[in-house]
């Protein structure tokens, strides 16, 4: 089976501008049941990736009020370099890529580092083994 089958669309996963502020990652996650939000700037480039586990370990080393911590703007939170793929990878790669870094969501972009899509591993999982 192909991979275009379970690479959900932009809109069907959550995505924030770079400006956005932490709150919106949680509030967007919270809205998708997802445990990430790609970051992307005014081009739909993507610039990082915020997991649930981030904020959390950033939470526990913030030493300031949490509605400051709130307020930050999520460039400043984000894993800056996120791992990402070609929607013409193989199916077996792209559980290699999950697997060994331990990863749930592996955003899909261009040439252009657009992002276009994301994989989650449950769906990839579905897919494996049928």
């Amino acid at each position: 089976m192909d991979l275009s089958k379970i690479i959900l669309k932009p809109g069907s996963f959550p995505i924030l501008n770079q400006n956005a502020v932490v709150k919106d990652a949680i509030d967007i996650m919270n809205k998708y049941k997802l445990g990430s939000v790609c970051v992307v700037d005014k081009s739909s480039k993507l610039v990082g990736i915020v997991t649930d586990g981030d904020l959390r370990r950033k939470l526990v080393k913030y030493q300031k009020p949490f509605p400051e911590f709130m307020n930050n703007e999520i460039k400043f939170i984000c894993s800056k370099k996120p791992i990402s793929i070609s929607r013409n990878i193989n199916k077996k790669n792209v559980l290699k890529i999950m697997n060994s870094k331990k990863i749930w969501d592996l955003p899909v972009v261009n040439l252009k580092k657009k992002l276009v899509g994301i994989i989650h591993l449950q769906d990839l999982l579905k897919i494996m083994v049928k």
